[in-house]
Parts: C-alpha cells; structure tokens; sequence
C-alpha cells in the first residue's frame, strides 16, 4: 500500500461554524421555556450571514481556515463544529430527500460547492472502502498523521491503523482472522495512568501506543497487555 492509500485512510473532517451570538441565545431561552424546539444557527455564505439550514450552511476542511474565519467575524459568540465525512454523506442525502430543490437552491454557490464536496467523499469513501479490506479493523480504526515515525508490521507488511478510545488506544494491522478477532498493539489507558499515580496525569506518555508498536516491531516483545490493566489497578 502506497503512503497516499494509507493516509487516505482517516479523511479529515468537515468543519463549520456555529453562530452563539446573544440575541439566539435569548430566543433560545425563551424556546426552551416555552417547551419548543431552539434554533440553531450555522454560517452560510457572506460576512455574517446565518442559515438553520445544514444544505447551505458553508463548510471547510482545514480547521485552521475555520478558526480563523470564526475568530474574525464572529468572535466570541460561535463555535467550531466538526462533521465526519461519513456523517456529511448521509446527512445530505437524507436532506436531499426531504427538501424541494427550488431554484433558490440551485442558485446558491455555497449549496453548489456542497454537491461538489458529496460526490468527491463519495468517490473517496469507495476508494477508502477498497483500500481497507487488507486490515482486520473496524471503521474506528484510523490511519496515522506521523507516518514517517511508525514501523511496518513484519508480518503483514502494512502501518498500522489506530484507535483512540476512552479506555485507551490499540493499533490494527492485517494480522488476525477477522475485524473482530485481530491482532493488536495497545497501551494503557489515561485514566489507569491517573489511578496508579494518585489522581495525576503529570508525565502520561502520550506516544505510548507508538513506542509499543514500535518496540513490538523491533523485538517481538508486547510492554502492555489491556487484559492485564484491571489487575495493574488492582495492585495500586
């Protein structure tokens, strides 16, 4: 699997914009009083333009652009929202259905450049589909952003996928007889971490997950073993 293929494999987000200015949060308060539904406002198109309609509202890719762009017209009073690409297909498509596509759709660019992104994720998602089937994982499963710095498994040939999870972290590789029953890599969840050490996460090695596999690669030697984890906390 080529690097692109590879980093195909976790698809950004889509980022827009939630606007919080003080008059909706106002009508909002009183909406809720009265029992009924609040309004919930996006950015669309324009310097300060708002929409409660998800088809118009204006998305972005890079985080970075979205931040900015809230932080200069909006300021304080909206926050950043993030939509996964499989989220944004479903929730168009569905949409789609629901609405008449009156001209005023139509002529909207941010509505047309919102096409344009669901038949790229689509095609995307087809190719990520295709490109997936040499893991054993399930869609959690993700790739990672510092390519360069992980090992290729000895046995299948492949960098890992990862998985970030409340209980902690564990890679998958194309190893293992099904999605459900895979080889995997792992490390120590953030909150054992805290339990062992007083209530401090002070020192928590965040690349753990990454110098496990690593280690793993290199010697064939497993440093962490979650079902081991209960009796580690057992301990302290």
């Amino acid at each position: 699997m080529t690097r692109n293929q590879y980093e195909l494999l976790s698809r950004r987000p889509f980022y827009y914009i939630k606007v919080e200015g003080l008059a909706t949060k106002r009508d909002n308060i009183i909406l809720d009083l009265l029992d009924e539904d609040v309004v919930i406002k996006y950015y669309s198109v324009n310097s300060y333009a708002t929409t409660v309609d998800l088809l118009i509202t204006r998305y972005w890719k890079s985080e970075k652009t979205a931040r900015d762009f809230g932080r200069k017209y909006f300021k304080g009073e909206h926050t950043i929202m993030t939509m996964k690409p499989k989220e944004f297909i479903d929730m168009f498509e569905k949409s789609l259905k629901d609405v008449e596509l009156t001209d005023e759709y139509k002529e909207n660019h941010i509505y047309q450049k919102n096409i344009r992104y669901l038949e790229t994720e689509k095609q995307l998602q087809g190719k990520i589909k295709n490109n997936k089937h040499q893991y054993k994982c399930i869609d959690a499963y993700e790739s990672v952003t510092n390519y360069d710095d992980w090992a290729i498994c000895p046995n299948c040939k492949l960098k890992p996928l990862v998985w970030d999870f409340n209980n902690g972290s564990s890679t998958a590789c194309g190893c293992g007889e099904s999605i459900y029953n895979h080889f995997s890599i792992e490390s120590e969840s953030i909150m054992s971490y805290i339990k062992r050490n007083d209530g401090s996460a002070l020192n928590y090695p965040h690349n753990a997950l990454q110098n496990n596999w690593n280690h793993w690669v290199r010697t064939g030697e497993v440093l962490f073993d979650r079902k081991k984890e209960s009796e580690l906390n057992d301990k302290w």
